[in-house]
């Protein structure tokens, strides 16, 4: 049972974050983290994704292994509940491109302030820049 609700709340999330607003992609995640934590384990979700800086990536050789996806309403918290559904422990958010992994920063760490376009969902939070990642820890 505790899969099949697992693998349905992940087609649920994947679809709502890739697909919907970003206000369906975190009522879905929501849903998602009840379900998998139930509610005292959901309010401890709430906690923001810790940043850990601006990193530079390479257009062939990524610093992150894993594309939790790709999305004109991609946010950082949409990014956050896709990489943790994969049970990686960081994520960068690069234009509208959300990636995943349990390391970072091959390619070096560089100034905040390069990392400063909007997310496509939600313009108050950047995104990253050009071949550059604004990591986070996925919580």
């Amino acid at each position: 049972m505790r899969l099949a609700v697992g693998f349905l709340s992940a087609f649920l999330l994947t679809a709502a974050c890739f697909t919907s607003s970003a206000q369906a992609c975190q009522a879905v995640g929501a849903a998602f983290d009840v379900l998998q934590y139930g509610y005292m384990g959901y309010r401890a979700m709430e906690a923001r994704p810790g940043y850990n800086g601006c990193y530079k990536d390479d257009p062939v050789k990524k610093d992150f292994p894993v594309l939790g996806g790709r999305s004109n309403m991609l946010t950082i918290l949409g990014c956050n509940s896709m990489c943790r559904l994969k049970k990686l422990r960081f994520f960068g958010v690069q234009n509208y491109d959300c990636w995943c992994g349990n390391v970072f920063g091959k390619y070096g760490k560089v100034d905040d302030d390069l990392c400063k376009i909007q997310c496509p969902g939600k313009p108050s939070e950047t995104c990253g820049g050009y071949f550059l990642n604004a990591v986070y820890t996925v919580v």
